[in-house]
């Protein structure tokens, strides 16, 4: 099982792209660019997404639901890199 501390940093990002492509948001949007009504959404379908998520290889099933959101929904065909400011996380700096 997880905690509420797994859910911080990568995990993090990528809960928040396959929840914003669940609103049929653009997946990069940021959280805080929601109005307060789709951020109630976001929190409700993060919630039930957190909850429905196995004991075990949790981490796994949030990496396949974010590969496939990257492949459909962000690196298409239309997509222009240089119009996003790519912040590498701490992480992949160390």
């Amino acid at each position: 099982m997880f905690s509420q501390n797994d859910l911080k940093g990568d995990i993090q990002m990528k809960l928040t792209v396959i929840i914003m492509a669940m609103l049929e948001k653009y997946p990069l949007t940021p959280v805080n660019h929601l109005f307060s009504k789709e951020r109630k959404q976001f929190d409700e379908l993060l919630n039930d997404y957190i909850n429905q998520l196995p004991e075990n290889d949790w981490e796994e099933h949030i990496t396949t639901d974010f590969n496939k959101v990257c492949i459909d929904k962000i690196f298409t065909s239309s997509f222009q890199p240089d119009k996003f400011a790519i912040q590498p996380s701490m992480e992949t700096i160390l």
